[in-house]
């Protein structure tokens, strides 16, 4: 496939697109809540890395996480490419209590993957992550169908911005 015209425009569109389009509106979106700049972040739900690359190349030092074994190669990959010194880990969202026992974040991330968890599952990753918030952390959901993103970049393709109250 990757040898076909298709599948070299996938490949340059999931390597390039994704990753420009986190530096253009999720990156200054954080940023404009916290700076980035040497804070530590725990992502949930890394996929293969391009959103990782986007918080670690803004000086932020980052724990990434996710429960696909092969995007984490590709996110590995991708980090030494880029010359960012991530730690990945191959874990479900429910053991990053565990994974990251005792440590404090600035920013906590779930990053397209609440929808992909069961009902239990959320509660008890929520729940152990924010615990794990620092002094004046923010936990931020990105990318999962919610009212509170103002575009659906993951399953639907719709925006948002609708759905909110007029006051926001």
């Amino acid at each position: 496939y990757l040898d076909s015209a298709a599948g070299r425009k996938d490949l340059q569109d999931h390597l390039t697109r994704r990753l420009d389009g986190l530096r253009n509106t999720v990156i200054p979106w954080l940023a404009g809540a916290r700076s980035l700049a040497g804070a530590s972040i725990l992502e949930i739900g890394c996929g293969t890395g391009s959103s990782t690359v986007a918080l670690a190349e803004q000086g932020a030092s980052v724990v990434a996480v996710d429960v696909v074994a092969e995007s984490l190669e590709v996110a590995k990959t991708r980090c030494k490419a880029y010359g960012l010194d991530v730690e990945l880990f191959h874990a479900n969202a429910t053991e990053a209590g565990r994974l990251a026992s005792g440590r404090r974040f600035d920013f906590i991330i779930f990053f397209a993957c609440l929808e992909h968890m069961t009902h239990e599952e959320r509660m008890l990753a929520m729940k152990q992550t924010w615990d794990m918030l620092g002094p004046g952390g923010l936990w931020c959901v990105i990318e999962t169908p919610n009212r509170l993103w103002y575009y659906d970049g993951h399953t639907s393709f719709l925006p948002f911005y609708l759905w909110l109250p007029d006051d926001l």
